[in-house]
């Protein structure tokens, strides 16, 4: 990203070029932070921008500015599923979207039947997915991998994957302005790991990872607005390790490690950390079977003194 900050011609900059979606969205966010031209014109060749983008380029644009470029990326919906010889339905609403089913069969419809059973990726270009949904649905069980959630764009996450229990990794995509999280990947039993979403808008996170039997790990999520962690990571029993996770603003930890025993150090810090940053009292706290160690007994001490009842292995 080169200091553009006294630049006043940008024409034909990057003519017969194209850079990688990722390299050329971060350039015109870079641009429009650092240039404070107007009535511009700049050349991005045929780049295409993503989504991280599109506020930068707007702006500019409101600017003044005149830029060529290859357009908005393409955004995907991409999954891979273990099915029979079957009829499937996609578990969102088509939008215009084209669909790729990984069979040789690329159509703009919603249900499909394949010949004979085995892993296929099913991929969905086009539109927004606004509406995805497993819960309930017969894909649910099915689903392996999220390869790319490109298309995702949600108000809500609620339910979205639950009952999804042979799905193990999930792509990052955005779901920041997003405010629930509320089962969002509750009974995903062979579920290993999440990437680091941005969750800064999230304010509910209840049973988010309910019954997540095979979660090892959880990354350091932005958790500084959220209130309600009931249950978040119960039944995570392979959960050995959390992060010292923002819980300033929580008010309700009820069963939130419940059925899970996490190593003695990182129960230890963890209600240190939740005594010295959390101000409420008489409040329940489900710390599952995890025991504590003598770094941990004075801030305990103190969350049973602020009337606050905790529920763990005791001391170690």
């Amino acid at each position: 990203l080169l200091n553009v900050a006294l630049v006043n011609s940008f024409g034909f900059m990057f003519f017969n070029s194209t850079l990688t979606t990722a390299s050329y969205s971060a350039w015109l966010v870079h641009m429009e932070s650092t240039n404070p031209l107007s009535n511009e014109a700049f050349h991005g060749g045929s780049s295409l921008y993503d989504a991280s983008a599109s506020t930068a380029r707007a702006s500019l644009v409101t600017r003044g500015w005149t830029i060529t470029d290859g357009g908005p990326a393409p955004t995907y919906y991409s999954a891979e599923y273990l099915l029979l010889a079957e009829t499937v339905t996609l578990p969102f609403t088509l939008n215009g979207h084209t669909t790729d089913w990984g069979d040789g069969t690329v159509n703009a419809l919603d249900t499909h039947t394949y010949a004979s059973g085995g892993t296929y990726t099913i991929t969905s270009t086009g539109a927004d997915v606004t509406d995805l949904l497993y819960d309930g649905h017969a894909l649910a069980p099915k689903l392996l991998r999220v390869l790319d959630g490109s298309a995702i764009n949600m108000t809500n996450m609620f339910h979205v994957f639950e009952g999804c229990t042979s799905l193990t990794t999930v792509a990052l995509f955005d779901i920041s302005g997003i405010a629930s999280l509320g089962y969002m990947f509750r009974y995903c039993s062979s579920l290993t790991s999440v990437p680091l979403f941005d969750t800064s808008s999230v304010t509910l996170m209840f049973y988010m990872f309910y019954g997540c039997t095979s979660l090892t790990t959880v990354p350091l999520f932005d958790t500084s607005s959220v209130t309600n962690m009931y249950g978040t990571f119960n039944g995570c029993s392979s959960l050995t390790t959390v992060p010292l996770l923002d819980v300033a603003l929580v008010n309700n930890f009820d069963s939130m490690f419940s059925g899970v025993t996490l190593s003695t150090a990182s129960y230890s810090a963890f209600l240190v950390h939740l005594e010295s940053t959390n101000a409420l009292s008489n409040e329940a706290f489900h710390g599952g079977n995890s025991l504590y160690d003598s770094s941990a007994t004075t801030a305990r001490a103190s969350l049973v003194t602020r009337g606050w009842t905790i529920t763990d292995g005791g001391l170690a």
